[in-house]
C-alpha cells in the first residue's frame, strides 16, 4: 500500500505529512483554504472568483496569496490533487480498556523483573530501525512496520504481554547507545507486540499549534506505550 502525502484540516489551519522526503508541514489558515480548491482541480480565475466573493476580499490580493502559495508548493515538489485527506478516524476501542505504560513516566517497583531476552531484542530492534531513518526514511520505516506480521498465537493474559513488552522496550532505551525517538520506540513496541500475536498499530501523528509530531502504539485502538491523552492533543496522520 502507496503512502500518499496526506492532509488533516483543523480550526488552526493543516497539516500535510509527507513520508517520502520525512517531513510534516503546516498550512494557515488561509494556504488550506487556497489548498482545498486547488485540490479540487479549480484553475486560478475559479480559486480566486470563489474565494474573493465568497470572503469579500480584493480579488488582486487573492490572486497574489494564491500566486505565492502555487511557487512554494511547486519548491517543495507536492501536489494538491494527489493528496490524501484524512478524516482523523480511529479503530474502534476494545471493550476492554488496555493497561497504557508510558515509557517517560512510568510507575515501576522496585525490582521489578524485566526479561533480559526482550530487552536485547528491543536493543537490536532500536538499532535496526535507527539504521533504516538514518539511511533511508520514514516510509522505509512505515513500510517495514506494516510488512511485521501479527503472529496466529492464543493469547492467555494479553495485558501481562504489553507490560513485559512496554518494559522491555523502556529498558532498552536506557540501555541504547544514544537517545531513541519516539518514532522508532514505538515501531519496535509494535513489531514485539505482534510478535505476541497482538494486532498492535505505529501511529504518526501531530499538532498545529506548535507544530510538533509524535509516534505512540496502539492496540484496538487504546494507546498502550504514552498517556491517552495524546489522542485528544494529537491529530493522526497515519497508521502502520
Amino acid at each position: 500500500m502507496p503512502f500518499p502525502v496526506t492532509l488533516i484540516a483543523t480550526e488552526d489551519g493543516g497539516i500535510l505529512l509527507d513520508i517520502e522526503q520525512d517531513r510534516i508541514l503546516k498550512l494557515n489558515s488561509a494556504s488550506l483554504l487556497f489548498w482545498q480548491e486547488l485540490a479540487k482541480g479549480r484553475n486560478d480565475f475559479e480559486i480566486v472568483d470563489r474565494i474573493s466573493k465568497g470572503h469579500s476580499l480584493d480579488p488582486e490580493l487573492v490572486l497574489r496569496d494564491l500566486n505565492a502559495l502555487q511557487r512554494q508548493i511547486a519548491h517543495l515538489g507536492l501536489n494538491p490533487e494527489a493528496c490524501l485527506l484524512t478524516g482523523d478516524t480511529s479503530p474502534e476501542s476494545s471493550p476492554e480498556e488496555l493497561p497504557n505504560f508510558p515509557w517517560y513516566a512510568g510507575k515501576r517497583e522496585e525490582g521489578e523483573d524485566v526479561s533480559p531476552l526482550l530487552t536485547a531484542a528491543g536493543i537490536f530492534g532500536i538499532t535496526a530501525f535507527d539504521v533504516v531513518l538514518s539511511l533511508f526514511s520514514m516510509k522505509r520505516l512505515c513500510a517495514l512496520v506494516r510488512w511485521f506480521p501479527t503472529r496466529r498465537l492464543t493469547i492467555r493474559n494479553q495485558n501481562t504481554v504489553i507490560e513485559k513488552v512496554c518494559r522491555a522496550v523502556e529498558r532498552a532505551c536506557v540501555w541504547y547507545g544514544k537517545r531513541s525517538l519516539c518514532l522508532q520506540r514505538s515501531a519496535v513496541t509494535t513489531c514485539m507486540l505482534r510478535s505476541f500475536g497482538l494486532p498492535a498499530s505505529l501511529v504518526v501523528a501531530a499538532q498545529v499549534m506548535p507544530l510538533t509530531a509524535h509516534s505512540w502504539v496502539e492496540v484496538h485502538g487504546s494507546v498502550i506505550n504514552d498517556h491517552k491523552a495524546v489522542k485528544r492533543l494529537y491529530r493522526v496522520l497515519a497508521r502502520c
